[in-house]
């Protein structure tokens, strides 16, 4: 078997999973098992399994699934998914040779043998609540970051209402001299709010909008509001294995920014459309997600923006994988812009927004493993402790 999930642990499988043989190579396997995942209406993980049968056993693929909670563990978790495993692979296993060494067992829940429905005070309703901050220094320099959050969610399978908002402040203190001393302050609070109404398989309507203050934007108070209208050209169903939208949107915004702009506003109101278009596939030979963006302001066509951006993990041949990720941006409506000249240190610090036609990011990487095809040893000696770089450190 050859588990093809990189969030799960795997060394939990091999140590629990013992009547099979894990390899390291799906080229080498005679089962695939490509674990796939998306967001429930709780603020839980449903997993999906897909068995996929390979050499002997092609042809003969299967489908699990696996629900946790918001609540579960990790320990939970890996347990239900070894338990899913176990019983995805016995079809599989059935026709080998040692099959004869498989027991099978049932345990009822009650001593009905029934599980009642399950009752929600909450009627779907979730909410999230999160802060962080972190603090470094040393002689000359020192700072901090600080972060929160909070959310509000309701998902069931025709409405889907989210509500979100975060804050984080960013301090730096610089000592160049005993005279010279440069402070970096800057802040950025978000918002944004969500009601969709499914249409069917293929179809979704909603409303969206957003607030942002951000000191680096010059924006002191941007709101936006309106409607957009997704197709989906698969099923809504299929998401977690393949996913490809075209989303339409039309938003009305009210903009006050912190200071004068370059086109001399301090406040004003505008019309942006969007179009966007994505596809998204996780397949036995990897994965794989691309995009494009596509934005205008309506009182001035000139006034737009253009993105792609996309990124795959292919498997090219047995133990060799090419990862690629970037996006590119053609960027011709920066209209909160302020008036004047970026100082120095505003522009390594990256303390105000900078004038550019463009933007772009690019990752890739390359990784070849071979030698032995199995995988089925767990050994866990000098694999951990806490502390940090324990030989090499300055």
């Amino acid at each position: 078997m050859f588990i093809d999930c990189g969030f799960c642990d795997t060394e939990f499988f091999r140590h629990e999973i013992t009547f099979i043989s894990h390899v390291r190579s799906r080229q080498d396997a005679q089962v695939h098992v490509l674990v796939t995942t998306q967001g429930t209406g709780g603020g839980g993980t449903e997993y999906v399994l897909k068995f996929i049968g390979v050499q002997e056993f092609a042809g003969r693929d299967d489908e699990l699934k696996y629900l946790a909670s918001a609540a579960a563990t990790d320990d939970g978790t890996r347990k239900g998914l070894t338990q899913v495993l176990k019983l995805g692979l016995v079809r599989f296993a059935a026709h080998l040779p040692n099959a004869r060494n498989i027991t099978i067992g049932y345990a009822t829940d009650s001593v009905t043998g029934t599980t009642p429905p399950p009752r929600d005070p909450w009627r779907n309703w979730v909410f999230r609540i999160s802060g962080n901050g972190n603090f470094n220094g040393e002689a000359s320099t020192k700072s901090s970051f600080l972060n929160g959050s909070l959310s509000a969610s309701r998902i069931t399978d025709q409405w889907k209402l989210r509500l979100s908002f975060t804050g984080s402040r960013n301090r730096s203190t610089y000592i160049v001299n005993d005279t010279t001393e440069i402070k970096s302050r800057a802040s950025a609070y978000f918002g944004e709010g969500l009601i969709a109404r499914s249409l069917g398989p293929h179809w979704t309507v909603g409303v969206m909008g957003s607030t942002v203050t951000s000191s680096v934007d010059n924006n002191d108070l941007v709101a936006r509001v309106g409607p957009a209208l997704e197709y989906d050209f698969f099923k809504y169903s299929e998401s977690t294995r393949r996913l490809l939208t075209l989303q339409y949107g039309i938003d009305v915004i009210r903009a006050t920014y912190s200071d004068t702009t370059v086109f001399g506003k301090v406040r004003e109101s505008l019309v942006n459309q969007r179009l966007t278009l994505s596809l998204s596939a996780q397949q036995p030979w990897g994965s794989a997600n691309i995009g494009v963006t596509g934005s205008n302001y309506l009182h001035d066509f000139s006034k737009n923006r253009l993105e792609v951006f996309g990124g795959t993990n292919l498997r090219l041949v047995k133990g060799l994988s090419f990862n690629l990720f970037g996006s590119y941006s053609r960027v011709r409506d920066q209209l909160s812009l302020a008036k004047g000249n970026v100082s120095t240190e505003d522009l390594l610090l990256r303390l105000r927004q900078l004038k550019t036609n463009y933007r772009y990011f690019a990752f890739t990487g390359l990784s070849y493993t071979f030698g032995s095809i199995f995988n089925n040893i767990v050994n866990p000696r000098f694999g951990g402790g806490g502390g940090g770089n324990f030989f090499f450190s300055n």
